[in-house]
């Protein structure tokens, strides 16, 4: 278990995959199989589909009017998935920055997918965030907090947080 504990620290948040699995796959069964092995196997694999190269894992979020959008919509463009949440300060201090790169790209092809990580009560709060920020690309949320179904299909454990795709 120690083994499996100097691991995760080495790793860090984001695991090298090409390194990390490698070692994970070192140890014993009983470590691999303990709860904590399972745990960590399971955050080798949301590491795995989220990887640069891979292509991301495709989700299906409303937005802020309610109609479904998908990251599949997207399909052919560069996106970058940025989750953040109304409530996030360092989330709030880098919109201007995400929006900067925004509308120096979006001719380009660059777009912006905003996931919030807002609960159903911080709604207004999330549009709020929305308008005050002047974010104008597309956000979605299904306002389950940290139990947002992207969130958890990205591993989210922390934000603010983005992928590009």
């Amino acid at each position: 278990m120690v083994s499996l504990f100097a691991l995760e620290q080495y790793a860090g948040h984001v695991p090298d995959l090409a390194k990390v699995e490698t070692i994970f796959n070192t140890l014993s069964e009983r470590v691999r199989i303990s709860k904590d092995g399972r745990q960590y196997a399971g955050k080798l694999a949301v590491t795995k589909r989220t990887n640069a190269g891979v292509l991301a894992p495709d989700f299906t979020e409303p937005d802020t009017a309610g109609k479904p959008v998908s990251l599949h919509d997207y399909k052919g463009k560069y996106v970058l998935v940025d989750f953040w949440a109304s409530w996030c300060a360092p989330c709030r201090a880098e919109n201007p920055n995400v929006l900067k790169a925004y509308n120096k790209y979006k001719a380009k092809g660059f777009n912006v997918l905003g996931v919030s990580m807002d609960e159903a009560e911080a709604k207004d709060k999330w549009i709020k965030a929305i308008r005050a920020d002047k974010v104008t690309w597309t956000q979605v949320s299904d306002l389950k907090g940290w139990e947002n179904v992207a969130g958890k299909l990205y591993g989210i454990e922390a934000i603010l947080q983005n992928f590009s795709d």
